[in-house]
């Protein structure tokens, strides 16, 4: 595909609100309000305000439409889950929504009938005035084809037939790691010999080594670590730092192949290892990561309570591994340390978790069809603006911390290349993202009670760790809860 550069910013022509009015509130009778909540920081926010303004004008010129978009801070994703859940009776809903998938799911659940509150956006993008690749003055270029097939197939995995959500920016977990810290465990020096004196310090050497580990190997590499701390540094206390418990058991089942979760054809879910085989399975999976926490190999966020950036920029450890929307955090003050990335070591098949904010687009009940009608338009409108290749890379690489965008051609326009070519810590780990992991992420199934089957699957690892449940209890448990979260 041609590369490409990005549109100008344009002149303001149109003011623009970004109260935290409630849905119902601010605008003319001819205006179209749209009511966005979100998580971002101000660094993406600004870059947003930028896009919206730019699309007001884009709207105005060409359509005759007047917009305005209201952005609203709404605190974290479970924040933004129970503020819309609370406020379904009231109509106290936003237009638009950033979501997990399995918060679109609940959102589902509470309809009644279909399109009362969650809106199918497979009916917008087959739209033949407005769908994809209809708008050329909204940098609409492309179909859906364009998205990262991985990435759009996220918003077609709910219990009903549709798509339900639409990627925004994307993230995927990672392994930071001290750089002077591991060539010194690898090549050893005058005190002792190294895990792999013969890479003699080279960087490259050491990170193909890196990033071509099983899991196995590194808790071998780990183990080594631990017996050599006082030759590589005293202040590390655990050589690795796995973020999340509940990407660290979803990874291990997929990349070992076992039974995770499955939907009906009623929409109802699974939980596909509560018995038999798989269900051995998975408590033989955490009887080894047991075996290898309680060697003092690794420790998770479930059990510190921390983030692993803070041990790791302090040298508590020298893996670090998280998601690549924090890498921001994983750079120590003062430049004490390089930092390097590679993929997470991994079982049998290399899947990782894919993450990161998607959009959904909602209907209120206290408002008209005809105004709801327009203000779903012109947010899906909205949409098709900020993930178009330009603006997507845009966002991305202004401040979004290591989000990598969502559509194909965005990886082939001038400025992400250029971007990536900086060999900055946030490039390298986008590079990673989208390059080392080759699009080798895991899916799910969403539907009532997934979320819930993704905390529990966290908690089952966090409770052996600590030692404050047995696996058998630990799985029944959390078995348990889950099915009642999904009657």
């Amino acid at each position: 595909m041609k590369k490409t550069t990005f549109i100008g910013s344009l002149a303001l022509l149109a003011t623009l609100a970004t109260s935290a009015c409630g849905p119902n509130n601010g605008g003319d009778g001819d205006t179209v309000n749209i009511y966005f909540w979100h998580t971002f920081g101000q660094t993406i926010v600004e870059t947003l305000e930028r896009k919206i303004n730019q699309f007001v004008d884009l709207v105005e010129e060409n359509e005759g439409v007047k917009v305005q978009i209201h952005l609203s801070n709404s605190g974290s994703y479970d924040d933004i889950l129970k503020k819309i859940n609370d406020g379904f009776a009231a109509g106290n809903i936003p237009t638009m929504a950033v979501a997990y998938p399995d918060h679109v799911a609940e959102y589902l659940n509470r309809e009644t009938y279909a399109g009362q509150y969650v809106v199918n956006l497979q009916t917008m993008a087959d739209n033949e005035e407005y769908g994809f690749n209809t708008q050329p003055y909204l940098g609409d270029s492309a179909g859906m084809d364009d998205f990262v097939q991985t990435y759009i197939d996220e918003g077609t995995h709910y219990a009903r037939e549709g798509l339900y959500s639409i990627p925004f920016m994307k993230s995927s977990e990672i392994m930071f790691y001290n750089v002077e810290a591991v060539q010194l465990a690898l090549n050893g020096n005058s005190d002792f010999t190294g895990y792999r004196p013969e890479f003699a310090g080279s960087e490259d050497q050491i990170n193909t080594f890196l990033r071509n580990l099983t899991w196995d190997e590194f808790m071998d590499f780990c183990e080594f670590i631990n017996a050599n701390k006082q030759y590589i540094s005293n202040t590390i206390e655990v050589p690795a730092y796995y973020d999340s418990d509940a990407n660290l058991f979803i990874t291990k089942m997929f990349q070992n192949n076992v039974p995770y979760s499955s939907v009906n054809e009623d929409g109802s879910g699974n939980v596909d290892f509560k018995d038999g085989e798989a269900l051995q399975a998975a408590k033989d999976i955490v009887r080894e990561l047991k075996e290898d926490f309680d060697k003092g190999l690794f420790t998770t966020k479930g059990v510190k309570g921390t983030y692993g950036s803070d041990n790791f920029t302090q040298i508590k450890s020298i893996f670090s591994i998280g998601s690549t929307g924090g890498t921001g955090y994983n750079v120590p003050a003062s430049d004490a340390f390089t930092v390097g990335v590679v993929k997470v070591p991994y079982d049998n098949t290399p899947m990782y978790v894919s993450q990161g904010p998607t959009l959904c687009i909602m209907n209120s009940s206290t408002i008209s069809e005809q105004e709801n009608s327009m203000r779903v338009r012109y947010a899906w409108e909205f949409i098709k603006y900020l993930t178009n290749a330009n603006n997507n890379v845009e966002i991305c690489i202004n401040g979004s911390n290591g989000y990598v965008p969502v559509r194909e051609s965005a990886y082939e326009t001038d400025d992400f290349m250029a971007f990536i070519e900086g060999g900055d810590i946030y490039a390298e780990a986008s590079r990673v993202s989208f390059e080392d992991i080759d699009n080798n992420f895991i899916v799910t199934p969403v539907f009532k009670g997934s979320a819930t089957l993704r905390d529990e699957g966290g908690s089952i690892l966090a409770s052996v760790f600590r030692n404050t449940k047995d696996i058998d209890t630990a799985f029944a448990d959390a078995i348990n809860e889950t099915l009642l979260a999904m009657s």
